[in-house]
């Protein structure tokens, strides 16, 4: 019988039953990703494919976030591939697979989202505003930074961020193995947003969504197409307990680091 406990991602900032809350309601700058629009798929390198999506930001606190693009003073969105399997009767979710972080840069002011838009500038997303980045923007390679400058609990970075030499369609990217891939399995896409800002006001509680996902093609190369909507503000763990309902999922707080989640 394998053991149902299985720890699936270390990440600061993220209890687990965080859930998004309406708009312009918390206190200070709250930034959630609140859908995931389109897909860009790479070719694959022979050991690797390479994917994007976009997402859509969406400032749901009380105080303006900053995007300042030519300081630290802007957000990073991460991208992430699980999967869900069945392995010995037994379910199981894996992570497959993550990209650098993309750094926000001029944010749009939509009203999409929460029907009013207010106080944003080139600078800054305003109070209930929307921002919105294709998958070919966030899968650019030079707009990718590495993860070991960024850090989550508190969302301070580094700017500019490390360029070192890249080559191929995989690099940066959001990738996994192709012997990871299937065609039969259940995935899921998770987008996680990091903004000082957000952190400093405690609102990132709810950086992290997540969207069902299918792969087609393969086994050389397989393409990626989004499926059911987003789940707005909850980590890509809550998918293994909506798909078996033995799952508890736990958070476990790390004192002034930030939270590591994991399901039993």
């Amino acid at each position: 019988m394998l053991n149902r406990t299985k720890l699936v991602t270390v990440v600061a900032g993220l209890p687990c039953a965080a859930v998004a809350q309406p708009c312009g309601v918390i206190a200070g700058p709250d930034l959630t990703i609140t859908g995931m629009n389109t897909v860009v798929n790479y070719a694959a390198d022979g050991v690797r494919d390479a994917f994007s999506v976009g997402a859509d930001q969406t400032n749901i606190g009380s105080v303006a976030v900053n995007y300042f693009g030519t300081s630290s003073a802007h957000p990073v969105l991460g991208q992430a591939l699980y999967r869900l399997r069945t392995v010995q009767s037994a379910t199981r979710l894996e992570q497959i697979g993550m990209s650098w972080f993309f750094h926000g840069f001029t944010p749009l002011q939509g009203s999409t989202v929460c029907g009013t838009c207010v106080g944003g500038d080139p600078n800054r997303l305003g109070i209930g505003c929307t921002s919105t980045d294709t998958a070919s923007r966030m899968g650019s390679q030079p707009g990718l930074g590495p993860r070991w400058q960024v850090n989550p609990a508190t969302g301070t970075l580094a700017f500019p961020h490390a360029n070192p030499p890249y080559s191929g369609t995989v690099a940066r990217r959001l990738q996994a193995k192709l012997e990871e891939l299937d065609t039969t399995s259940s995935y899921f896409v998770e987008v996680m947003c990091v903004a000082a800002d957000d952190a400093l006001a405690g609102n990132s509680g709810n950086n992290a969504s997540y969207r069902a996902c299918t792969m087609g093609g393969g086994p050389s190369d397989y393409t990626m197409s989004l499926a059911a909507p987003a789940f707005s503000g909850v980590a890509a763990i809550d998918a293994w307990r909506r798909a078996d309902p033995i799952v508890l999922p736990e958070a476990m707080p790390v004192p002034g680091d930030g939270w590591i989640l994991m399901a039993r």
